[in-house]
C-alpha cells in the first residue's frame, strides 16, 4: 500500500501549529504550574476521601461519607472501569500534554477534524479551529475550573464531523469517528454539554433526512443511520456504568421527583411535588437579550463581574481623568455599602463575556446570505434555538415549553451553557463562507456589489449602535435601578439622577472602547475581502491574514481571564505550583483540636498515621522528605478513615462547604446534585438547626449552644459529634469547637418503630419525636409498628469504617431494631447480619434501619452497586469493538482512511 506523505504535510503543520499555540498560551503548565481554579479547590475538598481510599486500597470506593452525611462517589469523580480503553486514552492525552494545554489542543484539533469532514481545505480548517478554540468562554471555564465541561466541549466537534462525514461519503469511517469521539464525550462526564450536542445532532439528522428524501436516497439514509446508531450504542456501552449509575441516582437526587407534597414554609399548603429542578434554579443564570451583543462586542455588558474599585489600574486612571466619578464610587462604597460592578447584565454574576470574535461574527453573518452549502440551515436553526434557550427567564414562555415538554431538559441548570452551540456554529459558518469565497471566486467577483451592500449594512448598523448605544442598550442592571429608586426617596432625586447618569456615561465609554476595538478588526477584514475580490492578493494571503487577525483579537481578549503575568516578586498571578495546589486547604486550630481529641481516645490512629508517612517516604521520589502539607493530608485522611464522626460547621453554608469535607465527614458539602431528600431535610430542619446553633454560639458561646443541643433532633440523628462556630467577644471573633454529647452515635437500638402515613408526616415528625428511642417509617416501607425492650448489656457499636464497607458488633438480649446514622440508598447498599443478607429499611426520612436478631453477632454493610459490575463488563466489550473497528478500517483496503 503506497502512502503519499505529501498530502499529510498540511495536517502535520496544522497539528504542530495547534500544539505550539496551546503551549505558548499556557506555557507555565510545562514548568510545574497549574491555573488557580476555584472549582478545582472545591472539587478536591469534595473528593479527598475518595482519592485517599483509591491510593490506599487501589479500588473505587463508589461511596463517600465525607459530605452530606454520605452519597454515591461516582457523582463526584470519574469512576475507572477496568478494561475501559477510554480511561487509558484520557490518561495518555493528559500525561503527554498537561491541562490546560491538552484541552486547548483538543479544542483546535477536534474542530479541525470537523472542518475536514465537511470538505474544507486544511488552511481554512485551521482558521475555523483557531476561531473555535479561543472563543472567550472556553478560556473562562478553564480559569473557573470547569475541566469536565471543557473536555466535553472539545469532543463536540469531532462527533459532529463524524456524523456529517457518514452522510456525505464515508459512512463507516464517519461512524467510527462518532463512536470514538462520542465515547470520549460521554466519558469526560458533563452530560449537560452532551445533551446540548444531542440537540445539534438532532437538527442535522432532520436536515439529512429531508435532503436524502428529496433525492430519493432514503434507503441509503437509513443504512447510514444504522451505522451511526451502532456507533452511538458502542459509545454508550463504553460508558454504560457511569450512565446507568447516574440514571439510578438521578431519581433520588435534586433532579428527581419529590415524595413530599408540602413546603417547609407553610406546613403543608403548597404543592411542591415535581420531577426535575425548580424553574428558578434552572434559569437563575439566564443570558440577557441585550447580552447577546457580547458575541460581537466583548464588553457589551462589561468585561465580567467585579468591583470597579478592585482594578488598581482603573482606579488610577479614574482618579486622574474622571475624579468626579471616582469620588462617586468611593462615596457609594463608604456611605451606602454599594460596590459598583464592572458587569451590568441580567445574570447574578459572570466571570466574563461570551465573545466569538468580530471577524468571525461578520463572516458567519455573510455566510447566511452567500453560502450555498445547505448545511448552514440546520446550524443556523440550532444557533437561534440556543440563543433563545440561553435567554432563560428573559424568554420564559419559550423556556417553559422545553422544561415542560422536552425530555430531560428540566434536569439541567444554568441555561447559559447552551451558548456552547453558538460558539461552535459561528466558526463553522465563518469557515464555510471563506471556503466558498475561494472555491466560487468568480461568482463572488461577479456579485461583489451585493456582497458590499451586506457588509455596508452590517457596518452601518454596527456604527449606529456604537455611536448612540443608549438608544439601544441599557447600562444599569435591574438591581441598580431598584437602588436608585430607593435612594431617590432618601436624598435629593437630582443628586441620585446625576449619579446614575455618571455611571451610565462611564459604562457607555467602556462599551464604546470595546466596540471600536471590534471595529478595527472588522475594517481590516473587509479590506482583505475587497483586495481579494479585486484580485490584488491570493486566497492563501486572505486565509492566513484572517486567521492571524482572529487569533490576535481573541488572544488579547482571553488574556484578561487567564494570563501569564507576574507580580513584582516574580510569581505568576494566575498560576500556582502543583505541589501547593495539591493541598487546597490548610487545617486550622479547630481541625487539630478534633484530631487531638480523637487520637487521645484511640492512640492507634497515630500509629497508623506514622506507618503511612513512612511508607509514602519510601515509595515517593522525595528522597525521604515530605512537605508539611503532604504530611497534613496523610494525617487527616487517616483520621477520616479510622474514625466515624461528623462535623457541623455553623460558620459555613451547608451547600458550599468543601473545606470541612476535606478534613472531616461533615453534614455540609459542595455538590450540584445532592440527594433530594437530604436537600429537603436541610430545607425543613437542618438549615434552621444550623442557624440556631450559629446564633447561639455567636451570642452566647458554648454555654448557650450547649443548652440548644438537646433540641437539635436532626443534627443529633446525623451524628454531628462536633459543632464548629464563631463567637463574638470584646476581643473580636474567634472559632470555637463544641463536642456534642447528644449526638446519637453511629448506630443505636430503638424502643419502637412508629409507622406514619407518608413522607410528609415523617419529615414533619422529626422535630417531635425522640429519635434515639423511636424510628419513624412510612406505610410504603416493609415495616410494622412494634416496640422493643432494651436491657442492660444490649449494645450496637461500629468496629471499622470504610466509605464502602462498615462493620458493627452487637449484643441483643431480645430481637431489636437498629437505626444507623447512614444515608439510605437502595441501589447498592446491602446488609449482612452474621453472614445472612438482611433487608435495609428507610427510617427517619433518610436513614437506614435493620432488624437485629437476638444474640451476639456482626453486621456488615457493603456498597456493591449492580451498575458498576455491569458497567465493567460493558466497558470491556465496547473497548474490544472499538479496537476491532480501527484495525478493520486500517487494514481492509476497501475502507482505507
Amino acid at each position: 500500500m503506497n502512502i503519499d506523505f505529501k498530502k499529510y504535510i498540511p495536517h502535520l503543520v496544522a497539528t504542530g501549529l495547534f500544539l505550539l499555540l496551546a503551549v505558548v498560551y499556557y506555557y507555565p503548565a510545562l514548568q510545574g504550574y497549574q491555573v488557580k481554579q476555584g472549582d478545582i479547590s472545591q472539587h478536591k475538598g469534595m473528593s479527598h476521601e475518595i482519592n485517599s481510599h483509591k491510593e490506599v486500597f487501589e479500588e473505587e470506593p463508589l461511596w463517600q461519607g465525607n459530605m452530606f452525611a454520605g452519597m454515591p462517589a461516582y457523582q463526584t469523580t470519574k469512576v475507572r472501569y477496568t478494561g475501559n480503553i477510554l480511561v487509558y486514552i484520557n490518561d495518555t492525552i493528559n500525561s503527554i500534554l498537561p491541562p490546560p494545554i491538552s484541552v486547548t489542543f483538543l479544542y483546535m484539533f477536534g474542530f479541525y477534524v470537523l472542518m475536514l469532514c465537511i470538505g474544507l481545505n486544511p488552511w481554512v480548517s485551521i482558521f475555523g479551529a483557531i476561531a473555535f478554540a479561543f472563543s472567550s468562554y472556553f478560556v473562562i471555564i478553564i480559569e473557573a475550573g470547569h475541566n469536565s465541561k471543557a473536555f466535553a466541549i472539545a469532543y463536540m466537534a469531532p462527533v459532529v464531523g463524524g456524523f456529517i462525514l457518514a452522510y456525505r461519503k464515508k459512512p463507516l469511517v464517519g461512524a467510527l469517528l462518532v463512536a470514538f469521539a462520542m465515547a470520549m464525550e460521554i466519558y469526560v462526564n458533563h452530560l449537560q454539554v452532551t445533551y446540548y450536542l444531542g440537540l445539534l445532532i438532532l437538527a442535522l439528522g432532520i436536515y439529512f433526512l429531508i435532503d436524502f428524501s428529496k433525492k430519493g436516497r432514503l434507503r441509503e439514509f437509513f443504512k447510514t443511520s444504522s451505522y451511526l446508531i451502532a456507533a452511538v450504542i458502542i459509545a454508550l456501552m463504553a460508558n454504560f456504568g457511569n450512565l446507568f449509575s447516574t440514571y439510578e441516582y438521578s431519581k433520588v437526587s435534586t433532579r428527581g421527583k419529590s415524595e413530599l407534597t408540602i413546603s417547609p414554609k407553610n406546613s403543608g399548603q403548597e404543592d411542591i411535588a415535581k420531577n426535575g429542578l425548580d424553574r428558578d434554579y434552572i434559569t437563575r443564570w439566564s443570558y440577557g437579550k441585550e447580552e447577546t451583543f457580547s458575541l460581537l462586542i466583548p464588553d457589551a455588558k462589561g468585561p465580567g463581574s467585579g468591583a470597579v474599585l478592585g482594578n488598581q489600574e482603573e482606579v488610577e486612571r479614574l482618579r486622574a481623568e474622571n475624579p468626579t466619578f471616582f469620588n462617586y464610587l468611593v462615596n457609594e462604597y463608604q456611605n451606602n455599602g454599594n460596590i459598583i460592578n464592572t458587569y451590568w447584565g441580567d445574570q447574578p454574576g459572570t466571570s466574563g463575556s461570551v465573545y466569538i470574535g468580530a471577524i468571525v461574527f461578520l463572516l458567519a453573518f455573510l455566510a447566511m446570505f452567500f453560502v450555498k452549502n445547505k448545511l448552514k440551515w440546520p446550524v443556523f436553526a440550532i444557533t437561534i434555538l440556543a440563543i433563545m434557550l440561553a435567554w432563560g427567564k428573559n424568554f420564559m414562555w419559550f423556556t417553559d415549553l422545553f422544561i415542560d415538554y422536552f425530555p430531560m431538559y428540566n434536569k439541567f441548570r444554568a441555561v447559559t451553557i447552551i451558548m456552547v452551540l453558538v460558539e461552535l456554529a459561528f466558526p463553522f459558518l465563518a469557515a464555510l463562507f471563506i471556503h466558498e469565497l475561494i472555491s466560487r471566486k468568480s461568482e463572488f467577483i461577479a456579485n461583489q456589489r451585493k456582497l458590499y451592500k451586506f457588509i455596508g449594512g452590517f457596518l452601518f448598523v454596527f456604527l449606529i449602535i456604537t455611536l448612540v448605544p443608549e438608544n439601544f442598550l441599557s447600562f444599569t442592571s435591574a438591581n441598580e435601578e431598584i437602588q436608585f429608586t430607593q435612594q431617590s426617596t432618601q436624598v435629593n432625586p437630582q443628586t441620585v439622577e446625576g449619579s446614575r447618569n455618571a455611571l451610565i456615561d462611564y459604562r457607555v465609554d467602556v462599551f464604546q472602547k470595546s466596540a471600536f476595538g471590534s471595529l478595527k478588526y472588522l475594517v481590516v477584514a473587509v479590506l482583505l475581502l475587497v483586495l481579494f475580490l479585486k484580485e490584488k492578493i491570493q486566497w492563501k494571503v486572505v486565509v492566513v491574514s484572517l486567521t492571524g487577525l482572529v487569533l490576535i483579537d481573541l488572544w488579547l481578549n482571553d488574556k484578561r481571564y487567564v494570563n501569564n503575568e507576574k507580580s513584582k516578586t516574580g510569581e505568576f498571578l494566575a498560576w500556582d505550583r502543583k505541589e501547593k495546589l495539591a493541598t487546597p486547604y490548610a487545617a486550622g486550630p479547630v481541625d487539630y483540636e478534633i484530631y487531638k481529641r480523637e487520637v487521645t481516645k484511640s492512640p492507634k490512629i497515630k500509629e497508623l498515621e506514622d506507618q503511612y508517612v513512612a511508607r509514602t517516604k519510601q515509595e515517593g521520589s522525595t528522597h525521604g522528605r515530605l512537605s508539611p502539607s503532604t504530611i497534613e493530608g496523610i494525617k487527616f485522611s487517616n483520621l477520616m478513615r479510622e474514625t466515624h464522626y461528623r462535623v457541623l460547621n455553623t460558620s459555613a453554608r451547608l451547600d458550599a462547604d468543601a473545606q470541612t469535607a476535606y478534613f472531616h465527614k461533615t453534614l455540609g458539602g459542595y455538590h450540584g446534585a445532592k440527594m433530594k431528600k437530604y436537600q429537603e431535610l436541610i430545607d425543613f430542619h437542618l438549615g434552621q438547626e444550623q442557624y440556631t446553633l450559629q446564633q447561639a454560639i455567636s451570642q452566647g458561646g458554648k454555654a448557650m449552644a450547649n443548652s440548644y443541643l438537646p433540641q437539635m433532633n436532626v443534627v443529633n440523628m446525623l451524628n454531628a459529634k462536633y459543632i464548629v462556630g464563631v463567637t463574638n467577644s470584646d476581643q473580636g471573633q474567634g472559632q470555637v469547637l463544641i463536642e456534642n454529647p447528644y449526638a446519637n452515635g453511629n448506630a443505636w437500638f430503638v424502643k419502637g418503630v412508629k409507622v406514619l402515613p407518608n413522607s410528609d408526616s415523617v419529615i414533619l415528625a422529626l422535630k417531635d419525636y425522640d429519635l434515639k428511642s423511636i424510628a419513624l417509617a412510612t406505610n410504603s416501607v416493609n415495616l410494622k409498628e412494634n416496640s422493643y425492650t432494651l436491657n442492660p448489656g444490649d449494645f450496637i457499636q461500629i468496629e471499622s469504617y470504610l466509605p464502602n464497607k462498615l462493620k458493627y458488633t452487637y449484643n441483643a438480649s431480645s430481637e431489636q431494631f437498629a437505626v444507623f446514622s447512614e444515608i439510605f440508598y437502595e441501589k447498592g447498599w446491602k446488609a449482612y447480619v452474621n453472614g445472612d443478607e438482611t433487608e435495609i429499611h428507610e427510617v427517619d426520612f433518610l436513614l437506614r434501619g435493620v432488624q437485629i436478631p437476638k444474640g451476639q453477632g456482626e453486621i456488615v454493610m457493603v456498597f456493591e452497586p449492580y451498575s458498576y459490575q455491569l458497567g465493567s463488563v460493558m466497558a470491556y466489550v465496547a473497548s474490544f469493538m472499538l479496537i476491532v473497528g480501527v484495525i478493520s478500517l486500517f487494514f481492509v483496503r476497501k475502507y482505507q482512511l
